[in-house]
């Protein structure tokens, strides 16, 4: 099964409108329309953000390919995809990994777009 239609179901299972999931992970429901319809291929952060906001667990991010990554960078760990990215952020929870480069807000609404 593709990305795109993981997505779907992990999201209509998790009893979440295509809109509610968007403003979760801050990305518009066009794009993540876009995203499921497989008209875009998703970008590794948004696989991350959706792993994190629908508890995947990491088996949306591993149905794609993973971004090339820094000799310095530390690799993902289990606690990067099996906890979500808000809960992490409320604790505090920095680590040389994806989520401490984004600059979404630990909590409240996403920023608005430029």
């Amino acid at each position: 099964m593709g990305f795109g239609a993981e997505l779907r179901r992990r999201r209509i299972e998790a009893g979440l409108s295509l809109g509610k999931l968007a403003t979760l992970i801050c990305f518009s429901k066009g794009h993540l329309s876009k995203i499921e319809r497989g008209v875009k291929a998703p970008s590794h952060d948004l696989a991350q953000l959706c792993d994190s906001a629908l508890n995947a667990g990491g088996q949306l991010s591993g149905l794609i390919s993973a971004p090339e990554r820094s000799v310095d960078e530390a690799p993902l760990t289990d606690v990067d995809v099996a906890v979500p990215w808000t809960l992490r952020m409320q604790a505090g929870g920095e680590s040389a990994s994806w989520h401490s480069t984004l600059r979404r807000p630990a909590a409240g609404p996403c920023p608005p777009a430029l």
